[in-house]
């Protein structure tokens, strides 16, 4: 049995909608960085809202390490 990727003409709405949401959840989305450094430097391209939005999200799934990390780079920018 094979399985395909649907043509984005054949995804519902709501089907992408779940895909994305899955591609953000931190649990997958912390796959997409080589190292903590370069989680680092996406980090540093938000701003203390987007931080403290990363923050609740990493901490739902229990990310602590990352939640840290998010937490450093807001500390980072106040004392700019």
């Amino acid at each position: 049995m094979t399985l395909r990727m649907k043509n984005l003409k054949d995804i519902s709405l709501e089907e992408l909608n779940q895909k994305y949401t899955d591609l953000i959840r931190p649990t997958n989305f912390i796959h997409i960085f080589n190292s903590d450094d370069e989680f680092k430097e996406w980090a540093r391209l938000g701003n203390a809202e987007e931080l403290d939005w990363a923050i609740k999200e990493f901490e739902k799934d229990e990310l602590y390490k990352y939640c840290n990390i998010l937490k450093q780079i807001k500390d980072e920018n106040r004392s700019i």
